[in-house]
């Protein structure tokens, strides 16, 4: 698999609604990954997990100058509007 294809796998994955909310939730909304650990500490783990992958892959995706601003700023966007 060539680097280009890749990086345009991990860019379909981040850009994923489902990978998006997971992150928004694991940065964003500590208060409600906190309820969640009390009621299913196994879930807000495997969000913690997804949430770090998230950001490995962002990071990732940066330092090969794939433009992914836009998707944290819209995680940001949804976080606020959720608080």
């Amino acid at each position: 698999m060539s680097e280009s294809t890749s990086l345009a796998l991990l860019l379909e994955l981040v850009s994923n609604p489902l990978m998006m909310s997971n992150y928004t939730l694991y940065t964003g909304n500590p208060e409600d990954l906190g309820s969640i650990a009390k009621d299913d500490p196994q879930l807000a783990e495997w969000i913690r997990d997804l949430g770090r992958t998230m950001e490995a892959a962002l990071k990732h995706l940066r330092k090969h100058g794939v433009p992914v601003d836009h998707l944290t700023c819209l995680e940001v966007m949804a976080s606020e509007m959720m608080n």
